[in-house]
């Protein structure tokens, strides 16, 4: 008896034991998943709490922003001290305009360019306001429907930033984008409109449209200047509607207006040996030797003869009149030494041009 009474003591405490120890796991179980939970709820507390921060931060941005630029537009008299002329106010709004876009988030930068269409503040051609100064104003990411009043008539859009941003069933008339950042942008069941007189223009210039999405788009007569097409989905093939000059095509490709490129005047070409005749090269020497035109254009005489072979002749849709040649020369004679010289007279007057020797030594 007393054996099975010890038995029954030791299998009923390891019985205790191994129930406390459940008991024990289940309690770590159950305090490990109600910290994770308090710490997920911790986690979305935090950040609804920084959401409304962030909320509120824009707001009163974007309300402060408003305020300003009303006071300034409307309320003269308050702010007569503070700008000289009209063009100071102006850009005084426009200074404010980049400084809050960049402050604000997507949506907020949405209603800040209705904001400015509803004011007629976006730079126009038509009208004197404040064109220049806008340039990096940050309109990325927005998303903007057009619908049911969409129409942009002649705006300047000049260094904006429109990255990843979309148009949707707007309608564009004779508006110019220049010097913007709008890669991976989007003109979705948008038209792109250029009325038919002569200071109607629609202009793509300078502009990045890198990976662009044109969808279900009409488009009547535009242009599109230096600008970076790479990736973009614009139909330019047979399109007669759209005018390219120097632009990287959507596969990676240059097109060069090439009437802007030097044009050979045949010069070299017509450089003739003695027994052709001259077309655009002539010659005179002074001096008692006599010249002789050998083939392969070499030339002998005495060091006494001035031999002039001739004027060159290019053509360069330059600017400014500038150009880069190169000009070079083999001087040899009979002599185990002898010394040769070419003269180069380049301008756009014969009777005022630099003139630049070039000279051999002992060949």
């Amino acid at each position: 008896i007393p054996l099975l009474i010890t038995i029954f003591t030791v299998v009923t405490y390891i019985q205790q034991k191994d129930i406390s120890e459940r008991n024990r796991q289940q309690d770590l179980q159950i305090a490990s998943l109600t910290r994770e939970k308090d710490i997920d709820l911790a986690e979305k507390q935090r950040e609804e709490d920084q959401r409304l921060a962030n909320e509120l931060h824009y707001q009163n941005v974007f309300q402060n922003y408003i305020d300003d630029v009303t006071n300034v537009l409307y309320k003269h008299q308050p702010n007569e001290a503070l700008f000289i002329n009209e063009e100071e106010r102006f850009f005084y709004i426009g200074r404010k305009t980049i400084i809050t876009s960049r402050q604000l988030n997507s949506d907020y930068r949405k209603q800040l360019l209705s904001f400015l269409i509803v004011t007629q503040l976006v730079p126009n051609s038509k009208k004197s306001n404040i064109t220049n100064s806008l340039n990096g104003v940050d309109f990325s990411n927005v998303h903007y429907s057009c619908f049911p009043d969409g129409e942009f008539e002649d705006l300047e859009i000049n260094g904006f930033y429109l990255i990843n941003s979309s148009f949707r069933n707007c309608f564009f008339v004779d508006t110019k984008f220049k010097k913007c950042l709008m890669n991976n942008i989007s003109f979705i069941d948008s038209a792109f409109v250029t009325l038919p007189n002569p200071n109607s223009d629609f202009l793509f210039q300078g502009v990045s449209l890198n990976y662009s999405n044109f969808y279900k788009i009409a488009i009547e007569n535009i242009r599109i200047e230096k600008t970076n097409l790479t990736g973009s989905n614009l139909n330019i093939d047979h399109d007669e509607n759209i005018s390219l000059s120097q632009v990287v095509l959507p596969n990676g490709t240059w097109m060069i207006n090439s009437s802007n490129l030097v044009e050979d005047g045949d010069g070299e070409i017509n450089c003739l040996s003695s027994n052709k005749p001259y077309s655009v090269w002539e010659n005179s020497f002074a001096g008692s030797g006599e010249i002789i035109l050998a083939l392969n254009n070499e030339i002998t005489s005495d060091v006494t003869s001035v031999f002039n072979l001739g004027k060159c002749h290019f053509t360069s849709g330059q600017p400014h009149g500038e150009a880069q040649f190169n000009v070079s020369a083999y001087f040899g004679g009979r002599n185990e030494c002898e010394n040769g010289s070419i003269q180069i007279d380049a301008g756009l007057d014969e009777d005022f041009s630099p003139t630049h020797l070039l000279s051999n030594p002992c060949i």
